[in-house]
């Protein structure tokens, strides 16, 4: 492995503060929005951040174990949550419902956001800074 040339762009020569005060509104947006298509965007937009920011081959390193902790979000919630009106099948006598589906998905979105958002987040601020 060897050291990888630094993307040098207006993000990694801002200031720490800036750094943060940026992660953390994207951090908010994602958490305060509920709009799945606006999930679904940032984690577009987060995947990217850190495929620029932190290389392919790091992404790929960390969306290995990303994916997996999102499709077990997502069958848990569906799995757990009994509430909704559209019962898709029964499991184990218990309804797997269409609205506990969905919102399993929008979990999962919402989750692998903020991870793949934490990977560029750590290739912008090393301990050097």
């Amino acid at each position: 492995m060897g050291i990888r040339n630094r993307v040098i762009s207006p993000f990694y020569i801002s200031h720490p503060v800036t750094l943060l005060t940026y992660f953390t509104a994207l951090l908010s947006c994602i958490f305060i929005f509920k709009n799945p298509l606006f999930t679904a965007v940032a984690f577009i937009v987060c995947c990217i951040l850190a495929i620029y920011y932190a290389g392919f081959d790091r992404f790929l390193k960390s969306v290995r174990w990303i994916v997996p902790i999102g499709v077990l979000v997502l069958i848990l919630n569906t799995l757990l949550v009994h509430r909704g009106s559209t019962v898709l099948f029964y499991f184990l006598y218990n309804p797997i419902t269409k609205e506990a589906m969905i919102y399993g998905i929008y979990n999962m979105f919402m989750l692998m956001s903020v991870m793949t958002a934490f990977i560029s987040f750590n290739a912008l601020i090393d301990s050097t800074r």
